[in-house]
Order: structure tokens, then C-alpha cells, then sequence
């Protein structure tokens, strides 16, 4: 079957783009292999290196495929920026649960600046937006059930050699309040039956 011009063109942008994907994937495993090899010696001795390495062990790949768009758009011209929109878009959709979930898991550093772009609603997709809002003041707690008691028990012991049950009477296992790097918690010392906010950082 023949195709006209825009079609031939549209194949001919959709198979470079699948090319320079695949080229992209390649490369990219041999930068995070070097990475990996360059870092190995701070790896474990350095909880920050540690950290960045597994944002971006997770990260790249969805950077890539947002660059491969941006090279083939604003630095090629080889497709429409239309076309870059719509593929953008689709990017958004994709790559936003998995963001949302390692920004979850790794808390800290990562959510504060969830926490920060949820301000910006000129800039940042509705597809991240609808998650990162939740950051500012519903952020879900790194514990569950009693999880949060039994941590606080643990260090007490261990850092003061102090027993829970012997400095608190009651304790609530639901968090007044959850952010960032830590959660604060609502009991009662046993000492005096005065009612404190526990703040304890998360592991």
C-alpha cells in the first residue's frame, strides 16, 4: 500500500524515536553501571550516596524517555511540538504512580520537594499534581498498626535504656501528624499523667 509524504514521514519519526529509545536504554545502563562502579566505594559507607543511587537507579529510565521527546523536539526538530504535548502527556500518565511510589518510599529529601512542587500548579502536569498535593498535609506514615510503638520501645531501650511501659501510660498509635522525616504522636506519661506530642524521626 502507498502511503503519502505525511505518512511516510509520521513512520519514518515514529521508528527513529523508537531507535533512539532503545539506544537510549543502552546507554543508559552503561552510565549507571559506571555510576554504580565510580560510587561502589561510598556506596555503603555513605547513606546519602546510597540514596541518591537508588532515586536515580529508579528515575533515569523515565528521564531518558522524557529527553529522547525533548531532543527529538526542542533540539532536533524533528517532530511538532503538538506531537511532543501528546507524547508528553502519555509520558505523564505512565511515569507518575511509579515517581509518587519511590518518593514514598524514600520520604525525606524526595517528599520535601514533592512538598515544594505542589505549590507550583503553573508548572508541574495535573498528572503529578493530583498526588503531590496530598504532601502538604496528608502524607502516609511509614508505620502501621502498632509499628510506631514497638519503634519508639525499641530505641528507648536501646538509646536510653529506658522501658516504654514505664514512661508512658497510654499511647495513641494513629499520628497526630505525619511529614517528611518523622511523625508525632499523641500519650500520656506515666510519671504524672501529663499528655505530651512524641516526635520520632523515621528510620
Amino acid at each position: 500500500t502507498k502511503r503519502c509524504p505525511a505518512q511516510r514521514k509520521l513512520l519514518g519519526t515514529h521508528s527513529f524515536v523508537i531507535m533512539l529509545r532503545k539506544t537510549f536504554k543502552v546507554a543508559g545502563g552503561v552510565v549507571g553501571a559506571a555510576s554504580i562502579a565510580t560510587a561502589g566505594a561510598y556506596y555503603f559507607g555513605d547513606e546519602g550516596t546510597k540514596r541518591s543511587l537508588t532515586f536515580w537507579g529508579n528515575i533515569f529510565p523515565a528521564y531518558l524517555h522524557y529527553r529522547t521527546y525533548q531532543l527529538l523536539d526542542r533540539d532536533l526538530g524533528i517532530i511538532s511540538s503538538e506531537y511532543a504535548d501528546e507524547q508528553y502527556e502519555k509520558l505523564h500518565e505512565k511515569y507518575s504512580p511509579k515517581v509518587k511510589h519511590i518518593v514514598y518510599s524514600m520520604r525525606g529529601f524526595y517528599l520535601k520537594n514533592a512538598q515544594t512542587m505542589s505549590t507550583q500548579d503553573d508548572f508541574v502536569p495535573p498528572a503529578y499534581m493530583k498526588w503531590v498535593k496530598d504532601t502538604q498535609d496528608n502524607v502516609p506514615s511509614e508505620f502501621s498498626g502498632t509499628e510506631a510503638r514497638e519503634y519508639v520501645r525499641a530505641k528507648m531501650k536501646e538509646e536510653l535504656n529506658l522501658d516504654f511501659d514505664d514512661v508512658f501510660e497510654l499511647w495513641d498509635d494513629v499520628p497526630l501528624g505525619v511529614a517528611s522525616i518523622g511523625q508525632v504522636h499523641k500519650a500520656v506519661l506515666r510519671s504524672n499523667g501529663d499528655v505530651v506530642a512524641v516526635k520520632l524521626l523515621v528510620p
